[in-house]
């Protein structure tokens, strides 16, 4: 089966290549039927092939033992999935998952995960997190921000940046879901050298503790699981408490509406916590804002990073051209981060080190909201 998409700009064409996989074709159909789908596509930019198994020998190098170089690419080893980049007429890339299991120890690997999902059911988290996220660092005119991104009305875009954990989900589910705003992405936002945002619909994650007090959330949820779902639920959360379970939504069962195309941004607020006594705003300059966003960036895609590290290495060792060098890719992010960011209104919010949830997320929203 061959779907073709315009994501991110970009012409993409997803290759299934077990036709028979209906999970698999379920995923790829409802979790990328909400972009633009296209019919004939000669020349797409990206290609990614899914497969099971192995991807062939064709391997050049094998340093370290999770990295393999290949002819124009190099192939990534990570637990049941391994993905590969090859630099041709289009970027190709080709994703092969570990083999079903059957029976019990394939419900058993699918309550392990903490989204109680099947590797074939996460296919569109992995295309997302492993290949097109990732395609980002080929493109000349893109860079990556850590942020949740939504609109309201024809304003401009906000993104929401910071580390892990420190609040941009719950921001994201008060400002789309009670105040009016339409979701854009959830964890990765994919901005243009013209300053704006593109939609990066990869379905958001949602954590037992994102649900607390959130009755209506929770229901959308669960609507149409089946009753082992929810008992998975119960277990994991017994077992890891409220930030060791999550189940993923689509941004239009969560929120009702979604942005389909690019949009200018005109904010851009990075979560801090700090040792303050109560949540602070300080506005910041755009070298500021650019430099923590990609010192985000090298922590948050460091495994990525280090692929392209050892791809460097392993083509000096060959006496080869590495098809992508990472230092590139951050003096290019820099420049048109820093020219972007000019563009914007860029603040830091400094959030106590000890604060209410409830609070920090009504407080911080009114911020954003009056701001607006």
């Amino acid at each position: 089966m061959i779907k073709n998409y315009r994501i991110f700009g970009k012409l993409i064409q997803i290759v299934l290549q077990d036709e028979e996989n209906k999970s698999q074709i379920e995923v790829v159909s409802e979790q990328f039927g909400l972009y633009q789908e296209l019919t004939d596509v000669e020349n797409p930019d990206l290609i990614i092939h899914i497969t099971k198994g192995d991807l062939g020998s064709d391997i050049r190098a094998i340093n370290p033992k999770i990295h393999m170089e290949i002819k124009e690419g190099f192939r990534t080893i990570a637990p049941k999935i391994k993905v590969e980049f090859q630099k041709g007429q289009s970027l190709v890339a080709r994703i092969a998952l570990e083999k079903q299991k059957k029976g019990l120890i394939r419900y058993l690997k699918k309550l392990y995960n903490n989204q109680y999902s099947s590797i074939d059911e996460r296919l569109a988290q992995i295309i997302y997190e492993l290949v097109l996220v990732p395609s980002v660092y080929f493109d000349m005119d893109k860079f990556l921000v850590h942020s949740s991104a939504f609109v309201k009305d024809q304003r401009g875009a906000v993104l929401i940046g910071g580390t892990g954990g420190v609040g941009k989900t719950s921001l994201e589910l008060e400002l789309c879901g009670n105040r009016g705003y339409s979701f854009i992405a959830d964890d990765i936002s994919v901005v243009s050298d013209d300053a704006s945002v593109w939609p990066n619909l990869s379905f958001p994650k949602i954590y037992a503790y994102n649900l607390k007090d959130n009755e209506r959330l929770e229901k959308q949820i669960f609507k149409n699981r089946p009753l082992h779902d929810k008992w998975a639920w119960k277990f994991k959360h017994f077992l890891n408490g409220p930030a060791g379970v999550r189940r993923t939504i689509s941004p239009m069962e969560a929120y009702g509406k979604y942005a389909n195309e690019k949009t200018k941004v005109s904010k851009y607020y990075v979560l801090v916590k700090s040792d303050v006594e109560d949540i602070r705003v300080e506005s910041i300059k755009a070298q500021k804002a650019s430099e923590m966003t990609l010192a985000i960036m090298k922590t948050e895609y460091s495994a990525f990073n280090n692929h392209i590290l050892w791809h460097e290495f392993n083509n000096k060792a060959l006496q080869s051209e590495a098809i992508l060098k990472l230092d590139d890719v951050f003096i290019r992010w820099k420049e048109m981060s820093e020219a972007v960011f000019s563009k914007v209104d860029c603040y830091i919010i400094h959030i106590p080190l000890q604060i209410d949830h409830q609070e920090f997320t009504k407080k911080v929203a009114d911020i954003i909201d009056r701001n607006e």
